[in-house]
């Protein structure tokens, strides 16, 4: 698809439950970002949106749906195209995160570095407020 210039992900249910499992992944795909630098959040009824832009001049745009059953996916644009990816195997995904968490805990160590873990953390406070 080229150079990444976008990315939009879309969530079910509720935006404090569900849009961190969006937002994870976007900060993995885009690890030169930089810090943001315009972002606006949009609310209705149980739905809300966030944009951001970072430095880089990539774009994201994270949804939650509310009470509409999606699954949650990604749409990636780049300068050649888009591509579209659907999560659809929750079980595994789950699996995964708690022998993280048990590595984690073992080993004293995250495999997630600290800087991708506050600006999650970051993002999802953004869409709250």
């Amino acid at each position: 698809i080229g150079k990444l210039r976008s990315i939009h992900a879309i969530v079910p249910k509720d935006w404090d439950k569900y849009a961190i499992h969006a937002i994870d992944p976007l900060l993995l795909m885009i690890p030169d970002r930089g810090n943001i630098v315009k972002n606006m959040r949009w609310a209705a009824a149980d739905r809300v949106v966030l944009n951001v832009e970072f430095e880089s001049g990539i774009d994201i745009q994270v949804s939650s749906m509310g009470k509409v059953d999606v699954p949650i996916s990604f749409r990636i644009f780049g300068s050649e195209g888009c591509c579209d990816i659907v999560f659809s195997d929750t079980f595994s995904a789950f699996r995964g995160a708690l022998q993280d968490f048990i590595y984690s805990i073992t080993k004293k160590e995250s495999k997630i570095n600290s800087k991708e873990i506050i600006d999650a953390i970051h993002l999802v406070e953004m869409g709250r407020t």
